[in-house]
């Protein structure tokens, strides 16, 4: 931004010690995660005392506070608790995790933005919430005034209000005519009582 290669950015954090013009966009929580097909059979889980032989999905190598803090609450939890018995299975990016909870291999913790009301997992442990972090917009001073940046706040800050999809997988599913995506809201149910958005999983059951 400094060196004018990009115009702006959008960045977790308020910064003290910068010379950018920084704007709050919104804020997201991380919370705790489950599919219905990985609850199937093994109970609710309210609480802490509930994880006992529960598979956590952990991140690692995070690479900054806000990833770090962010994925390790749900296993310091666990921890509190001494659940020696807990088996996690780990990958290296959110979107390895977000994979893995959809295919019921066990409790994640994810930041709220990787959701919405289509998805399949649904939250678990709603007593227990982690960090919450910030979302800032950010530009050079110089441009704090520019219109076209202005338009382009308004139409982020428009996109985070009113998401319409967040799976990469289900925007990617077109007509092969007219290049329409499917509509919102195509969860069904299998007799198993799983229910799910099935072009996350191109009509299998998780």
């Amino acid at each position: 931004l400094r060196k004018r290669e990009a115009d702006i950015a959008v960045r977790i954090g308020f910064h003290e010690e910068t010379d950018l013009f920084q704007r709050y966009l919104i804020s997201y929580r991380w919370r705790a995660y489950a599919s219905p097909g990985y609850l199937l059979g093994r109970g609710p889980l309210n609480d802490t005392s509930d994880l006992n032989n529960h598979s956590l999905l952990q991140l690692v190598n995070p690479t900054n506070r806000w990833l770090a803090e962010g994925a390790s609450w749900l296993t310091d939890l666990a921890e509190q608790e001494t659940l020696p018995s807990l088996t996690q299975i780990q990958a290296n990016d959110l979107e390895g995790l977000h994979r893995a909870a959809r295919s019921s291999l066990g409790i994640v913790s994810l930041p709220e933005f990787m959701l919405d009301e289509l998805s399949p997992l649904e939250p678990v442990l709603t007593d227990h919430t982690g960090p919450e972090f910030d979302i800032y917009f950010v530009c050079a001073r110089e441009l704090r005034d520019s219109e076209r940046v202005q338009v382009f706040f308004d139409f982020l800050k428009s996109r985070i209000d009113k998401p319409d999809r967040v799976y990469a997988e289900s925007s990617s599913i077109q007509c092969p005519e007219c290049n329409e995506p499917p509509p919102d809201g195509k969860r069904w149910k299998c007799t198993c009582g799983t229910a799910w958005n099935t072009f996350e999983t191109q009509g299998c059951c998780p």
